[in-house]
């Protein structure tokens, strides 16, 4: 899709809410050109294949335009080089969830993130980073937080994100489950990644929390954890394969979730 193709097709799309681009060449398709033209985008999913520092840059500061957007979802590498552009995300008023596929930078360059101080929602997929934890204090609205890969260190989040009501974590210790029980006092819910080697019987002292969600896939649940977690209170299996779900279903699983 060239650039003028774009401008005709999305200036009639103005009442337009969300949009997921995925598997473009950027440089094909000059988004930045049309998507000022969605006025009441509210969430966009930004996959494309391949896109250069000057691409992006135009698309950072075309989004400073959209008025209603309330989610992003970025998988393109943010680096030094262009880590700068989320300044542009300040200017969205609306903007309450960032989400991050990949990140490289220096950890002082966190502060590009928090100048987006109305974020109530962040993600961390994939980061070279590990030491920017103290400086998301400064978003001090937030209140859900995913470590879904092996991004930030754990124990500085949970000591320094204190006002969380959701967190999630692909990996975990014994010692993040007692930590966040001792300084997350406002945590209402939690969703760890279950691994074979992990310590399910460490959830325990969590089960003041309203909601456990134990996320597992391809078949890793044995039926003597699935017990286990039933004794738990407030604990959900929960699982995005059918595969999963009918196997965890066999062995009698209570409070199973397809996700």
């Amino acid at each position: 899709m060239k650039g003028d193709e774009g401008n005709q097709i999305f200036s009639n799309l103005t009442k337009l809410q969300f949009l997921y681009f995925d598997r473009f060449f950027l440089s094909d398709c000059n988004i930045s050109q049309w998507i000022t033209k969605l006025v009441n985008l509210q969430c966009f999913v930004f996959e494309p294949y391949d896109v250069d520092d000057e691409d992006f840059i135009a698309l950072m500061k075309s989004l400073s335009s959209l008025p209603n957007l309330t989610e992003f979802h970025i998988s393109h590498l943010i680096n030094s080089d262009t880590v700068w552009t989320l300044d542009y995300l300040s200017t969205c008023s609306n903007l309450k969830s960032l989400t991050f596929d990949n990140l490289s930078f220096a950890e002082e360059e966190f502060q590009y993130i928090t100048s987006v101080t109305h974020l109530t929602q962040l993600k961390f997929w994939n980061s070279w980073c590990t030491d920017g934890a103290p400086y998301l204090a400064k978003l001090t609205n937030l209140k859900s937080f995913g470590n879904h890969g092996k991004v930030l260190d754990n124990k500085e989040i949970i000591t320094t994100l204190t006002n969380l009501e959701n967190l999630h974590l692909r990996f975990w210790t014994d010692g993040d489950i007692n930590t966040i029980q001792t300084s997350m006092p406002h945590l209402t819910s939690i969703t760890i990644e279950y691994a074979p080697n992990d310590n399910i019987i460490a959830l325990t002292c969590l089960s003041r929390l309203p909601l456990i969600q134990v996320a597992t896939a391809k078949g890793l649940m044995k039926p003597n954890v699935v017990e286990e977690l039933q004794r738990i209170p407030n604990v959900q299996i929960v699982t995005r394969y059918d595969y999963d779900y009918q196997y965890l279903e066999s062995y009698e699983a209570q409070f199973l979730v397809k996700v």
